[in-house]
Order: structure tokens, then C-alpha cells, then sequence
């Protein structure tokens, strides 16, 4: 789960372009980009001054920068720094040059323009990815107004990848393939691996700014299984509690056993056996649910309910709890049946703000590592 902040640029942070340094006569000789600490740490990553003291403040990271304008990915390698007297941290190393190609990339940023960075990694960085905007450059202009306007007075602020998302598809006529798309492209391979036509159009549009290959697709299947797994283990964990306190008389894990069956657990109450199916995304609430039409089969028969598993941290995640579903998987069900005999719908995406929703809460993980 990407972890993403919007930064206006200074002449200061503007220094780490070569063209820039030599060009400014304000910027100063700072030639790094700040990550400010009440955002970068506070927010984004609290435990990673621990881990920094390990490496001598030092951190390699691998980035990928996009735009200003429709500029393609340019793969480097630079470091996240904090030395002793410095105030913030920093992402610093060598000067980025203007690619052969493109000898004058860089060189229309000024100070005021943004930055959006969304960095790889749980519990420190590993990687990411920085989408510049130039306010001058045309299509970079009202994408820059947006997320100018929501950093309104701040120099940076952590914004979750829902709600990033929601700004851009306010913005009218934003190309599907501006760069600015590439920073939630987990959320796209999550979608597109359990079948969502959405995130499949998310990464082909993107095609022209950054590289997906079979290898970035096979990874993203094994992460939304490992993914998947996490969320049974941690709701099993929850419902075990919930059994040796007395809440629920009996519990199967079925889908441990019979990993195709269109539910996870069976509970009993004390009435009809009630049946679970677990819905887990690291990322927010509001992603995408797939439901399969077995499941939604099921599910209109009654006491079913989902659990949505959110926001997956090494400690702990959100749980939501539905309430009944049947009508709505009555409704969904009867909507298929107007389709011709020869065609079979096999499952649908949902936004999870469709659903019934009764109880939210944490709950842990039962496990330190996350997929990633």
C-alpha cells in the first residue's frame, strides 16, 4: 500500500534538479528535496527514525519521477537522508541531470509547483514514485490547481489514495494516461488481478508513462493471495476470541479446507448457521469488493454477512461488519437473469459505501510480515 503526500516545491527543493542549481540564485546549495518530518514521519512513518539509526540516517531508495507534463517514467537510484543538524529529512544523493532525450525536462518547474509522492513500503521506504507538476504546462495546469487548492496553506500533506482518486475524477477532461495516475497503480493491480475491469483500464492507460510487465502481474497475484490469506488469519483470530468467550457456539474455517467454496466461515449463534466471506484490502474502506456470482448465490439465500478487512497495518487493520445482504444480492441476481441463456456473468466489483454496514472496529494481525 502506497503511502502518498502532496509537497509544494521551494527554490530549495527545486536544487536537486542540476539545471535548476545552476540556474537559480535563490535556492541555496541544499541540492535535496524536503520530506517534512511532521508529515513524512508523524503521518507516513512513524517508527522509521528507529530503523534510519541503524543505517547512519541513510536510506537507498529506488525512484521513478514522472512529468512535468506527459514526461514517461525515468528510473534512478537516491537515498532518503537525516544527518545530525538537519531539520528535516531529505530525499538527496546526486543531482538528477535531464535525461538525453529530453535536455530540457526539469528545467519549467519554478517554486510553488507540486510534487506528489507516493512511497513503497510499511514500515520504511523502498521505493517511489514522484509525479511533478508544473503549473505552467497545460495538461499538468488543472491537476495542479486541484491538489493546490486541497494542500491550500501547508507544505505537505499525507493523502490517502481514495481520496486522492476522488479529487482527480473531479477534475474534467484529465486524460486517462496523465501521469498523475500511476501513483495508486496498487490499487489498479489489486482491482485488475481479482478480475475489476476498472483497475484493467487504469493500467492500460498508463501504459505510455510507466512499465508493467508479466513479472509486476504475477507479483500482484501472489500479494492479493498472501493478501487474502492475511484477512482470513486475522478475522479467524477474532471469531476464536469470540468462541472461547461464549459470543458464538461453534466455528468452521471452511475455505481453509475447500479454498473454492463461496464462503470462509460458518458461525453459530444459536440459531441458523450464519455464514462469513472475508473481503481484505491493505489499502482503504472504499476500494473495490468483488463479489463472485457463486457468492452472490449464496448470499441471497440469507444469514450471510461480510467482512471487510481495511488498512492493514504490522499490528492491526479496520473491520467492518455488514448486516444482511440478501436483498442486495437478490436485486444483483435478478438484474443477471434479463441476459441472454448464453451469457454468464461471473462476478461483479461493488463500492463499499453500497453496502449495509453495522459494526466497525480494530482488530489485530495475527502476523508481522505484509505482503508487499
Amino acid at each position: 500500500m502506497a503511502k502518498i503526500a502532496i509537497k509544494r516545491l521551494t527554490a530549495a527543493d527545486l536544487t536537486l534538479f542540476q539545471w535548476q542549481f545552476k540556474h537559480q540564485t535563490s535556492g541555496g546549495n541544499q541540492k535535496a528535496i524536503n520530506l517534512n518530518a511532521d508529515v513524512f514521519i508523524d503521518e507516513l512513518y512513524p517508527t522509521l527514525p528507529g530503523h534510519a539509526a541503524s543505517t547512519a540516517g541513510r536510506l537507498p531508495i529506488d525512484l521513478f519521477i514522472y512529468g512535468p507534463g506527459g514526461a514517461p517514467e525515468y528510473n534512478l537510484q537516491r537515498k532518503i537522508i537525516k544527518l545530525g543538524t538537519y531539520k528535516n529529512w531529505r530525499l538527496d544523493g546526486e543531482f538528477i541531470f535531464n535525461p538525453e532525450n529530453e535536455p530540457d525536462r526539469f528545467n519549467v518547474l519554478v517554486p510553488g509547483d507540486l510534487v506528489v509522492l507516493a512511497f513503497t513500503g510499511d514500515q520504511f521506504p523502498s521505493s517511489a514514485r514522484a509525479v511533478f507538476l508544473a503549473r505552467a504546462v497545460p495538461v499538468d495546469a488543472q491537476v495542479h490547481a486541484a491538489l493546490d487548492a486541497e494542500l491550500a496553506t501547508r507544505a505537505m500533506m499525507a493523502i490517502g489514495g481514495a481520496e486522492l482518486q476522488r479529487i482527480l475524477e473531479r477534475i474534467p477532461g484529465l486524460p486517462p494516461d496523465h501521469a498523475v495516475n500511476v501513483l495508486e497503480l496498487d490499487t489498479a493491480l489489486e482491482d485488475a488481478v481479482d478480475g475489476g475491469a476498472a483497475g484493467k483500464r487504469r493500467l492500460f492507460a498508463a501504459r505510455r508513462t510507466t512499465t508493467m510487465t508479466l513479472a509486476d502481474l504475477e507479483e500482484a497475484r501472489r500479494r492479493a493471495a498472501d493478501t487474502g490469506r492475511l484477512g482470513e488469519e486475522a478475522v479467524f483470530l477474532y471469531l476464536s476470541h469470540m468462541l472461547e468467550t461464549g459470543q458464538i457456539q461453534a466455528l468452521e474455517w471452511v475455505s481453509d479446507r475447500q479454498p473454492f467454496a463461496p464462503y470462509d466461515f460458518i458461525v453459530v449463534r444459536g440459531g441458523p448457521d450464519e455464514r462469513i466471506d472475508v473481503k481484505t484490502t491493505l489499502g482503504e474502506f472504499e476500494r473495490a469488493i468483488h463479489i463472485s456470482t457463486a457468492e452472490l448465490e449464496v448470499m441471497a439465500q440469507g444469514n450471510y454477512r461480510l467482512f471487510r478487512v481495511s488498512n492493514v497495518t504490522v499490528a492491526d487493520a479496520d473491520l467492518h461488519i455488514s448486516g444482511d445482504v440478501s436483498a442486495f444480492a437478490a436485486h444483483v441476481l435478478a438484474t443477471f437473469a434479463a441476459l441472454p441463456p448464453t451469457v454468464a456473468v461471473d462476478a461483479i466489483s461493488v463500492s463499499p459505501n453500497q453496502l449495509p454496514w453495522e459494526q466497525t472496529f480494530k482488530i489485530t494481525v495475527p502476523v508481522v510480515r505484509l505482503p508487499r
